[in-house]
């Protein structure tokens, strides 16, 4: 570990963003400089209590994803102003002061000598190592585990973190753009490219996100501050559902036991879940597109709001119980038990409108139709179950008939 002098406290001016953010690309930067590697910092794990708590917190995180608890941290976060070291980079910098790019230098925040007490400087450092740790660990954690788990851990994360951004000023949200890589710029409102706007709306669905109901100009799409965070929290999310190689350090003993113990918990939580009976709707009778919202709904994939309104008001025109639908969810990564309660009430007309199920050309509108020959000539699901239904009882009959001889 390096050895601190009087003049210089590295990494001190990012400590708040590393506590509060440890996703930031930054954070590898500044575990790099206080360990080495991950195989060193790992082999400290028994000797050392704060890499140890790092690795507590980490388990902690994904503990709380597995068994579908909430988890907060409440780490007490000093802010303070900083410039001497960055006023002198900014003057000579050629690639933009706290830009992405800046962050890859960093050459600023390693020779930070700005002026503190000693034990406010270590007891931020021990703050940010621990979070950043937790980070790891839980990414490393997850990357091993189920791709279940893993959708819920890039989810329920990707939510907490970004509950914390709507405290946060214009100068950490640029920051936080720039390090995932979302194109935008400010003026009076956020303007997100469109490349970076469109990965996000094709997962989102609702009207509102629609391109043709958007304003563009000059590859801008102006946004509110409540649009443009959704935007940041989706691209976290996907930062964070992919499935990182950890493979060189699966050596440590200590990471192969909680890997094997929460593959343990996780078969435990997926065996609890409510065995959902199908006997008075046949399944295979669905249309290609409620098959597979079915399909990814039990694989536990995070589905559009416009898909479980489609599946939810299908299965119930079909005469399927509100608690059957309700259970039906309990495998959707963002699972809360009220809110998909009041959800499927509501569809069911509990507060007085019954939904129909979205026709053909509004599961087309909404990109959850999955057309194959099977459709030709079809115009609603509904319409499609029943076609289904009276042909297979037609050859079922006929069948019997031709057994019976007749």
């Amino acid at each position: 570990m390096p050895v601190l002098t009087a003049k210089k406290k590295p990494y001190l001016p990012f400590f708040p963003l590393i506590i509060k953010y440890p996703f930031l690309k930054i954070t590898g930067m500044f575990l790099e400089h206080e360990f080495g590697s991950i195989e060193n910092m790992f082999n400290a794990a028994k000797r050392n209590y704060v890499v140890a708590e790092g690795v507590e917190r980490g388990k902690k995180i994904v503990k709380s994803i597995v068994e579908g608890t909430e988890i907060t941290f409440k780490d007490i976060i000093e802010d303070f102003s900083c410039f001497d070291c960055e006023i002198g980079c900014y003057k000579k910098c050629e690639i933009g002061f706290l830009s992405h790019e800046c962050f890859s230098c960093s050459e600023c925040f390693r020779n930070c000598s700005f002026e503190s007490e000693t034990e406010f400087y270590l007891k931020r450092k021990k703050d940010a190592i621990i979070s950043a740790i937790g980070y790891l660990y839980s990414r490393i954690l997850s990357s091993n585990l189920e791709d279940w788990v893993l959708r819920k851990y890039a989810v329920k994360e990707s939510e907490r973190y970004a509950r914390i951004f709507f405290s946060e000023g214009i100068g950490v949200l640029k920051l936080i753009s720039s390090d995932l890589g979302v194109k935008v710029r400010y003026s009076k409102d956020f303007k997100v490219h469109v490349s970076s706007y469109l990965k996000v709306a094709v997962k989102i669905k609702a009207p509102t996100w629609r391109l043709l109901n958007r304003r563009l100009k000059r590859g801008y799409i102006p946004l509110s501050k409540r649009d443009f965070l959704r935007v940041l929290e989706e691209h976290l999310r996907n930062k964070l559902s992919q499935r990182e190689d950890y493979t060189s350090i699966l050596k440590f003993d200590f990471i192969k036991e909680d890997i094997g113990e929460f593959k343990v918990i996780a078969e435990r939580k997926r065996e609890k879940l409510p065995k959902i009976s199908f006997e008075r709707i046949e399944v295979s009778d669905f249309p290609p597109c409620m098959r597979k919202i079915l399909s990814d709904l039990q694989a536990g994939v995070n589905i559009p709001h416009t898909a479980r309104f489609a599946i939810t008001s299908f299965l119930l025109n079909l005469g399927m119980d509100i608690k059957e639908i309700i259970d039906l969810y309990k495998t959707a990564p963002d699972f809360d038990e009220d809110k998909t309660r009041y959800q499927v009430e509501h569809i069911a007309g509990a507060k007085g409108t019954e939904y129909e199920t979205p026709s053909c050309e509004t599961m087309k509108t909404y990109h959850n139709c999955f057309y194959d020959e099977s459709c030709k000539g079809i115009y609603h699901p509904i319409q499609y179950y029943s076609e289904k239904i009276k042909k297979n009882r037609g050859w079922v009959k006929s069948k019997k008939a031709e057994r019976q001889g007749k």
